[in-house]
């Protein structure tokens, strides 16, 4: 038999075991929930876990927010250490870990940006619940160009048998879709969350009484904090809002905050080019008196602002020490991998 052939069969009867333990596996687990989205999902997943555990339920949560982590059946925080990009098979050794720790439970945040990565997701999971935080103008190219379109790609995660739990921008799309579930739209992000949370568990019949309990001690996220004090200056932490729309929100809120002056430290991702040119819109209406650099590609974003004549100061940096916070409010965006997440670990802002 040629030696292809053989590899051939050897793979097919690879991938044909790998879905027959993923399905034994799934069958273990009561209650799986898939959470999708372009912000929030991190703390969604976090609050119905919380919820969850606070009815005597056992289970783990898995987000992939500012750092990739397992919360644990007895609450602690597992981080994901990966030696490789992530990959979508992940979905398929968090599905055996609950099935392992004989859990109840199951809530993974979508690891997935690519709409076809996310329906392999879904694939793999087959959730009971689906959960869309929100629909904002952010990965624009590979989830589409329009609102419209980022929508319809978030959507790859509903399930077949399941239900669907989001926001009022998918009501109209319900007669196509069979959403099932409730709507949410508060100016209050935490409510909002909140109570797609609650929905969660509502539809699982849980009580709602011991579930809002439970929200009140959910596991916050490294990039949850906002504001910190450090020497004689202030550091807005903004990294996780990164799509244009929330970036916006955010500057537009410290804009004038006297008698401080005003600085950016926007940490940059080579691996997100559609993001640039609308922080470099968003720095220019800005006008702050200094922009600070960070991260792979950053000289690429120094010529970028020389060319648009940006009128302040322009500094690359690598370490904190580089970064004058006397005197100044300094915010910072684009994005919290890397040197963001390094920063927020420091002592200089943990004091």
């Amino acid at each position: 038999m040629p030696i292809l052939l053989i590899l051939f069969i050897l793979l097919i009867g690879g991938l044909y075991l790998e879905e027959h333990l993923c399905k034994k596996w799934r069958r273990n687990i009561k209650y799986v929930i898939h959470v999708n989205g372009i912000r929030g999902k991190s703390t969604v997943v976090r609050m119905i876990d919380a919820a969850f555990k606070n009815n005597g339920l056992i289970g783990i949560a898995k987000t992939t927010g500012s750092e990739a982590a397992i919360v644990m059946p007895n609450g602690d925080i597992k981080k994901i250490h990966r030696k490789t990009q992530a990959n979508i098979r992940e979905q398929r050794r968090i599905l055996k870990m609950a099935s392992d720790l004989k859990c109840d439970y199951l809530i993974v945040e979508c690891m997935a940006v690519n709409p076809k990565l996310q329906l392999q997701s879904e694939t793999i999971l087959k959730a009971d619940v689906a959960v869309i935080t929100n629909v904002k103008e952010d990965h624009l190219g590979i989830l589409g160009y329009t609102k419209e379109e980022i929508a319809q790609s978030l959507l790859m995660v509903k399930p077949k048998q399941g239900i669907l739990i989001t926001d009022t921008y998918y009501k109209p799309l319900d007669a196509n879709h069979h959403i099932k579930k409730a709507y949410f739209q508060s100016e209050d992000t935490f409510s909002q969350n909140a109570n797609m949370a609650l929905s969660v568990c509502e539809y699982f019949g849980l009580d709602l009484e011991k579930s809002r309990m439970g929200l009140k001690n959910y596991t916050l996220d490294i990039g949850h904090q906002e504001i910190y004090k450090v020497g004689e200056g202030i550091f807005i932490n903004g990294f996780s809002a990164n799509d244009y729309g929330s970036t916006k929100i955010l500057l537009n809120k410290y804009k004038d905050h006297k008698p401080y002056k005003k600085a950016i430290l926007y940490n940059h991702r080579q691996d997100r080019p559609d993001r640039l040119t609308m922080m470099l819109d968003l720095i220019l209406e800005y006008n702050s008196d200094i922009v600070y650099l960070s991260g792979n590609g950053s000289p690429y974003v120094h010529k970028k602002l020389k060319k648009l004549q940006f009128p302040g100061d322009i500094i690359l940096i690598k370490s904190i020490k580089d970064i004058e916070f006397d005197g100044f409010l300094i915010v910072g965006i684009g994005n919290i991998k890397g040197f963001g997440i390094q920063m927020l670990e420091e002592e200089v802002l943990l004091c």
